[in-house]
């Protein structure tokens, strides 16, 4: 086993999958209301969560697909993620590392060459580890930006639970990308626990608009999350991303599948 470091990057898919608001944005102050009932509940319960100290170690398993026009990509990888007082640390089979250096090099000589480990490992970066195994604080962040627009009881999973509707404001994104929305609807529910812990969250974002005055896009966007508890840790067990874009004669969607499977004990 070799352990290497992920830097994190950040590349943008282009404007249409550029404009699909998710959980990792940055929270941005909003005069959102307090909230009582399950919100409060939730609240309380992801703050708790936050304050974990627990070691969580498992086995990261991703999967992704893009397709623009004709062209698809796939990519697949897993990785043991040990995350304690020390910080987080992955840790790649050697074969898996070998066949990523066999990838770069391909790719140096024909830069149309599939690369489906590289591709799984761009969905490996810093900063999605850390929103997979530690997502109390960027689910709370999230929620400082939704609007409450009710609750109700609902199962998960056949589990007792209550669902909080929210809807996700336009203002989630940034300004230059604003500029060319015409339409925008985004909301986020959330299924609690009778702890006030999140079992699951989906959001739903749709998109239209005009880019460069002449030229008309339409985008969607579907996020689902589900959670487990690691120790006095909140973890994500699954999360399910998939866009989906068309505009100037083009189009393309996207899918990514992270999957933690937690050690026993």
């Amino acid at each position: 086993m070799t352990t290497i470091r992920i830097r994190a990057t950040f590349t943008l898919l282009g404007l249409l999958l550029a404009l699909q608001p998710a959980l990792s944005v940055a929270a941005q102050p909003t005069n959102a209301a307090n909230g009582t009932g399950g919100l409060a509940d939730l609240r309380a319960a992801l703050a708790r969560a936050a304050a974990g100290s627990g070691v969580v170690r498992g086995v990261l398993s991703v999967e992704t697909q893009s397709r623009d026009g004709s062209d698809e990509e796939r990519g697949s990888a897993s990785v043991a993620i040990d995350d304690g007082p020390g910080g987080v640390r992955t840790t790649l089979p050697r074969e898996l590392l070998q066949r990523a250096e066999a990838e770069e090099r391909l790719r140096e000589k024909d830069p149309a060459a599939r690369t489906p480990v590289l591709n799984a490992l761009k969905a490996l970066e810093l900063r999605e580890l850390r929103a997979l195994v530690a997502p109390a604080s960027a689910l709370a962040a999230l929620l400082e930006q939704a609007i409450p627009r009710g609750e109700a009881a609902e199962a998960w999973a056949g589990q007792p639970a209550r669902k909080l509707s929210f809807e996700l404001p336009l203002s989630r994104l940034k300004e230059r990308e604003r500029k060319y929305v015409r339409q925008f609807d985004s909301r986020l529910d959330v299924w609690i626990g009778a702890d006030g812990l999140p079992l699951a969250h989906r959001i739903q974002t749709s998109v239209s608009g005009r880019a460069f005055v002449v030229v008309g896009f339409e985008s969607s966007s579907s996020e689902e999350t589900h959670y487990q508890r690691a120790g006095d840790r909140l973890v994500v067990q699954r999360r399910e991303r998939k866009s989906a874009g068309s505009g100037g004669g083009e189009k393309g969607d996207t899918r990514s599948l992270h999957v933690l499977q937690l050690n026993p004990g």
